[in-house]
């Protein structure tokens, strides 16, 4: 769309000082692009230096929505953010805005409104927020490079479902334009894995099949047999030989899952593992979370799909192994500047753009 036009006493005067002057010393004198310039001098010589009154008609088809028209329609697409662009026109017209859909959907997009789906984030209770500001204050200090970041997860090559919504870009994280998630009860591989910074663990599956758990996930005897018990003491063993040479103390970030409680807690004491304190539901605190949306990303990019429980493991855990360093260590390193912004925010999602 172009731009609005210079007054015409503008126009006259760049078109006199092009007469003493080159076209690129006039355009940055007046701070306009060099064919603006050129158009202001064709149209002195086509009215033959005379002085006219009033612009020609300018072709093209007028604005139907003015300025005005495009406030009250953002305004009121951010108040009703999930409906459809064909729904949204018709319940325009109360307001005395008359147009098609389309018309709707370009007055959105001058003011930087676009249609985008509902990001799925965990619901934050005032006490959750809470917990997380206590978080940010109890670790200000904390170096996040001596940390051990585990986590278990689901893998499998099912989608999900997408919720469109109205938003603007800054508003991407914003509670009302979040899909709030829930626990996944879909068939998959249950695998653990451990990261830290410079290094990660292998991938591990977890063998369910003398479970006494609901659904027959895993236990907290059954996490304490294979993980506490194995990979992770060998693991905390050798990050607290490492660090203890400079002074520093390796902490591990678990989540509150129940697997993590019981058994496992009382062998984790037993061996003086030191833990962080994390706040619950906030994946976006743990930097193993981005590495298993890498994981699940890589999986679902493959040409061939795997078949079957065995080969899914087989696959993840070799695109594990492949996956860079540099993406582990940008993860741990972002946790600082997650720090600062749930500071920020007092608590809320740190889950923006940085």
């Amino acid at each position: 769309m172009p731009g609005p036009r210079l007054p015409l006493t503008t126009r006259y005067q760049i078109a006199y000082v092009a007469k003493e002057k080159s076209q690129r010393a006039t355009a940055k004198q007046f701070n306009v692009a060099p064919a603006t310039v050129a158009g202001c001098v064709a149209r002195d010589k086509e009215n033959a230096g005379e002085v006219v009154q009033q612009d020609r008609h300018r072709r093209g088809r007028p604005r139907k929505l003015s300025e005005r028209d495009d406030r009250r329609i953002k305004r009121f697409t951010k108040q009703n953010k999930r409906l459809s662009i064909k729904s949204l026109a018709p319940k325009l017209l109360p307001l005395g805005i008359d147009a098609s859909h389309n018309t709707v959907r370009n007055s959105l997009k001058r003011t930087g409104v676009k249609q985008g789906t509902a990001l799925k984030k965990p619901f934050l209770s005032k006490d959750v927020q809470r917990q997380r500001r206590e978080w940010a204050e109890r670790y200000k200090d904390y170096d996040f490079k001596m940390g051990i970041y585990v986590d278990e997860s689901k893998l499998n090559g099912k989608g999900s479902n997408k919720v469109w919504i109205w938003r603007e870009d800054k508003e991407k994280y914003n509670p009302d334009c979040l899909l709030p998630s829930f626990s996944d009860d879909r068939e998959g591989v249950m695998v653990w894995a451990a990261i830290w910074h410079g290094g990660r663990s292998e991938l591990l599956q977890f063998d369910c099949s003398a479970s006494t758990g609901k659904n027959g996930g895993v236990t907290a005897q059954i996490y304490c047999d294979q993980v506490t018990s194995g990979p992770l003491r060998l693991i905390w063993n050798r990050a607290r030989t490492t660090w203890r040479a400079y002074g520093g103390q390796p902490l591990i970030l678990e989540d509150g899952g129940s697997a993590h409680k019981g058994a496992a807690a009382a062998e984790a004491r037993r061996l003086k593992m030191k833990f962080f304190k994390h706040p619950p539901y906030s994946p976006d605190l743990n930097p193993i979370e981005p590495c298993w949306a890498w994981l699940k990303w890589a999986i679902d990019r493959q040409e061939t799909k795997p078949r079957g429980p065995t080969e899914l493991f087989a696959v993840a855990a070799r695109l594990w192994q492949e996956m860079p360093q540099a993406v582990i260590d940008s993860c741990i390193e972002g946790l600082f500047k997650r720090r600062e912004i749930v500071k920020k925010r007092r608590g809320l999602h740190s889950d923006v753009d940085i």
